[in-house]
């Protein structure tokens, strides 16, 4: 159960820009992306009211990765456009992409939005534990994206 839990999460997406981290050493996108995509981004959501410490004094938010964003380069037609959105998913989702970021680094990003807060959750949220809340966030995520 949640218990020691006194208020419902407030969940939060962050966008983030993640193209660089497919790019080799001279700046180019692996040569099937390069000219077909101008940015990757990862869509993660975290709780608002949960901190975590890792191993150091500063905290941290835990960030659960729930989709990639993709802005293709004009012309690219809509069956290539999902076989390359198929493939960018199977790379986010081969290997766990949650990870933890420290609160001022996420606090710094523009491209934040609170996707549920207070009322969306009463009064379920005590009813469920972390992992049945999160599967419920992440489907309502999945049926209004907003990134």
């Amino acid at each position: 159960m949640n218990e020691g839990r006194d208020k419902p999460p407030e969940i939060v997406a962050l966008r983030l820009n993640e193209t660089n981290y497919f790019k080799d050493s001279h700046g180019n996108l692996p040569e099937d992306l390069n000219g077909k995509i101008s940015a990757i981004y990862s869509v993660y959501l975290y709780d608002d009211t949960v901190r975590t410490f890792c191993c150091e004094i500063t905290p941290s938010f835990f960030l659960r990765w729930v989709d990639v964003v993709l802005d293709f380069t004009d012309g690219i037609e809509e069956s290539e456009r999902d076989k390359i959105y198929d493939e960018m998913r199977d790379v986010y989702t081969r290997d766990n992409s949650d990870c933890y970021m420290h609160i001022s680094t996420v606090e710094k990003f523009e491209h934040r939005k609170v996707f549920m807060k207070d009322n969306d959750f009463e009064p379920w949220w005590k009813e469920y534990d972390e992992e049945k809340i999160w599967d419920e966030v992440i489907e309502a995520y999945h049926q209004c994206p907003f990134f």
